[in-house]
């Protein structure tokens, strides 16, 4: 997964820090790593789970090898999805059932399109050979990969590249394309807890969105949690809709 905010919303501790040619970053972005003794305890809480679930998906990126918090993102407009490639009648019915599912859970008119629309989100799908991926990427492992571009939190466009010969990571890469940049992996990832995000072979994974994934994806698109939102503030909000929602489905 690869993502570039063009221009990072003001947070806490960088607001009104903006300068005429960019935006200063402070290495007080910079933190310890999650605790993931937390997830590891079986009697840690369901929203604790939940909470630290989400943060570790969505909420955090590493940079220069160390573990820094961010912001939302997210998209706050329709998405339009284009198949820019010819793509097996599997793909294609698969796709759309995603799609399906995941505009339940977004609240967003996710569909495929023929064409552009001006104002509007678009996902770029390509369907490509095991080579091409290789070359492309330069790398035998790289299945399958999504690249997104943002404005100040606002997801704006996501190109995904599908190889050919793993049709099914195409609910992994879509959920990377939602806004949940980072994979469910150890040291954190805890057993109990499958999610579709997790890496291709790995024992954590899903090859559906499992409830902890339909749990964060619709907590991240909840109207309370806007594109931009930094995750100081973001966490009190992911942590009561957490609890009502695991209330509600007692």
């Amino acid at each position: 997964m690869d993502d570039n905010d063009e221009i990072p919303p003001a947070s806490p501790v960088r607001r009104n820090l903006l300068l005429a040619g960019g935006v200063l970053t402070l290495a007080a972005f910079v933190v310890p790593q999650l605790p993931s003794s937390e997830l590891r305890d079986d009697l840690t809480s369901p929203a604790d789970k939940a909470v630290a679930f989400i943060d570790s998906l969505a909420l955090t990126q590493v940079r220069n090898d160390r573990l820094a918090h961010t912001w939302v993102r997210r998209w706050d407009r329709d998405v339009d999805v284009l198949l820019m490639t010819p793509a097996p009648d599997n793909l294609v019915e698969d796709l759309d059932d995603a799609l399906v599912t995941l505009a339940d859970l977004t609240g967003l008119n996710l569909a495929r399109a023929d064409a552009r629309v001006a104002g509007r989100g678009v996902f770029d799908i390509y369907v490509r050979t095991g080579t091409e991926m290789s070359e492309e990427f330069g790398n035998g492992l790289m299945f399958c990969n999504t690249h997104s571009r943002g404005f100040a939190g606002s997801m704006r466009f996501a190109r995904i590249d599908i190889s050919e010969d793993h049709p099914g990571c195409l609910r992994h890469e879509l959920m990377h394309a939602l806004g949940f940049t980072n994979h469910w992996e150890e040291p954190v990832a805890h057993p109990s807890m499958a999610s579709v995000l997790a890496k291709h072979g790995s024992p954590f994974r899903s090859s559906d969105y499992s409830k902890w994934d339909e749990l964060a994806i619709r907590t991240l698109y909840d109207p309370e949690l806007p594109p931009g939102t930094h995750r100081s503030l973001a966490l009190g909000t992911i942590r009561t809709r957490v609890e009502r929602a695991l209330e509600s489905s007692v």
